[in-house]
């Protein structure tokens, strides 16, 4: 709980105040320009997943009770569609992070770890290789998982699987990496640890609707409490060991 309250904090200050700002403005403006230009073609590609019974009534002529259906029919497109809107915008957002994460690690590290040792991370160009490479396996995850859609439900929490996998993987590769260095990110990934339940706490903030586009930097500071909270743990329990 520490952790969460130190990243809040941090979150809330004018130096990452201001580093929010501008993915924020990026990922409200693109999404916008999404939904305005290509939500028709947007629905319609959703449409093709649907049974031929359900796309047939949408072309029945108008009738009470086809209207009810076809209302019933767009409630559930536009149900998918703006699930996969915040699924992508986390993705768009977790990119945008790659190029900011060694800002905030900074941060962190000179205001609540300055006593650490902390090896060079890896370059933009690796951390944007292995971005690239996680979310091809994630967009296979998700062609994998596309039947589930059409079960009430249990579809959307299928879906949501191979997503959390990708935000846990990704977004912990490229905090870890730049704050313990590549070799001991290995190390620390072995360990056996909290990282599953810090990644749900921090997975949870966005899926909350409006902060959504503001928690990659929250989700960001958690992650960077973690790994120097475990590796101050680790430089504490040195000593003991060795004596």
């Amino acid at each position: 709980m520490s952790i969460i309250q130190k990243s809040w904090r941090d979150f809330l200050s004018p130096a990452m105040i201001a580093l929010n700002v501008l993915p924020v403005v990026f990922g409200i403006v693109f999404w916008a320009v999404i939904l305005f230009y290509f939500s028709d073609n947007l629905l319609g590609f959703i449409n093709r997943f649907f049974p031929i019974s359900w796309q047939n009534q949408l072309l029945i002529s108008d009738s009470f009770l086809t209207n009810i259906m076809k209302g019933t029919i767009y409630v559930i497109l536009y149900a998918f569609l703006g699930f996969f809107v915040v699924v992508f915008a986390c993705v768009g957002n977790m990119f945008v992070s790659l190029f900011y994460t060694p800002l905030v690690v900074r941060y962190v590290y000179s205001k609540h770890y300055p006593t650490l040792p902390k090896p060079k991370g890896i370059s933009l160009f690796d951390s944007l290789k292995a971005f690239f490479k996680m979310f091809v396996l994630f967009c296979a995850g998700l062609v994998v998982c596309i039947p589930f859609l059409f079960m009430p439900f249990v579809g959307a929490i299928v879906m949501l699987i191979p997503h959390f996998i990708f935000f846990y993987k990704a977004t912990l590769f490229d905090v870890g990496t730049e704050i313990l260095g590549k070799q001991n990110y290995e190390h620390f990934m072995q360990e056996k640890n909290n990282k599953l339940q810090i990644a749900f706490a921090a997975y949870a903030l966005g899926f909350i609707p409006v902060f959504n586009f503001f928690a990659p930097l929250l989700q960001i500071l958690i992650f960077t409490h973690f790994c120097f909270a475990n590796q101050a743990l680790l430089e504490s329990s040195e000593p003991d060991s060795k004596s």
